[in-house]
């Protein structure tokens, strides 16, 4: 009897971080934006060997050292399953 739900589907999305003078470019599904700022902190954080606040902290918001947006489907990526 209850409603039925609609299920939400992951975006493509691309982060772009200048961390430790080096320029890091990746990828991932997430829902929202700071869904996928969070898993990127977290990534860069595992990579470099540092704690995940840290890297949060670094790219806060404060400071012009990160940019993330959307990356646009093309028609035929639609009909491929999300993570």
């Amino acid at each position: 009897m209850g409603s039925k739900r609609i299920k939400k589907t992951k975006l493509l999305w691309q982060g772009i971080f200048n961390f430790n003078r080096e320029l890091h470019i990746l990828y991932g599904y997430a829902y929202t934006e700071r869904q996928a700022w969070l898993e990127f902190c977290y990534r860069l954080a595992d990579k470099h060997g540092v704690r995940p606040q840290n890297v949060m902290n670094l790219f806060d918001g404060t400071k012009d050292n990160y940019e993330i947006k959307e990356e646009k489907r093309s028609e035929t990526d639609s009909s491929k399953c999300n993570d």
